[in-house]
């Protein structure tokens, strides 16, 4: 069971409560020795990993902080779920903990591929292994079928798209490029 804390990790100023949510975490870390640092490559979340010694060091603790209205497009508790899913046969992080306005999960140390890489017939393969565990895992309850997303995904994202807006230069500038 993946606790849930009743805390609201502000995003300016985040130390306080990732150290309370780190207090459970990671039990027997000294609060004096804990370092972190921001990751700046994300649109919408806050990502922050804390660890001790050095951040090369593989125990580091990731805390994602939800942007704002980004439950809009995503399903916060079938990503939940599908993070827990995946940890459990090797295909992700662990996930350690929820609270009101993020996650908190382990790190996996690798390397981001890119368009040399994954041509690779060693990565490849890899790749091809992890899709093989993930599609053989029984989804739902009692290893039933899940219900198909995609449509109600790009129905909900489809209707988030304004109409029309109310500053004239705006709505017509928007019409053009789409007609």
């Amino acid at each position: 069971m993946i606790p849930d804390f009743n805390i609201c990790v502000d995003e300016d100023d985040f130390t306080a409560g990732a150290l309370e949510l780190l207090r459970s975490v990671r039990p027997t870390w000294s609060e004096s020795q804990i370092q972190y640092k921001v990751y700046t490559e994300g649109i919408t979340n806050k990502l922050i990993g804390f660890y001790i010694g050095n951040d090369s060091n593989d125990d580091v603790v990731l805390f994602r902080l939800y942007g704002k209205n980004t439950e809009m497009i995503i399903d916060r508790k079938a990503e939940v779920q599908t993070m827990k899913l995946f940890s459990s046969v090797g295909c992700s992080a662990p996930l350690y903990a929820t609270f009101q306005n993020g996650i908190c999960y382990g790190f996996v140390p690798g390397e981001t591929l890119d368009e040399v890489s994954v041509r690779e017939p060693t990565v490849q393969r890899l790749v091809a292994k992890a899709f093989v565990k993930i599609h053989r895992l029984e989804l739902g309850e009692n290893g039933g079928k899940q219900r198909a997303i995609l449509f109600p995904v790009l129905k909900r994202y489809l209707s988030l798209i304004p109409t029309h807006f109310d500053d004239p230069q705006t709505n017509n500038r928007d019409r053009k490029s789409v007609v």
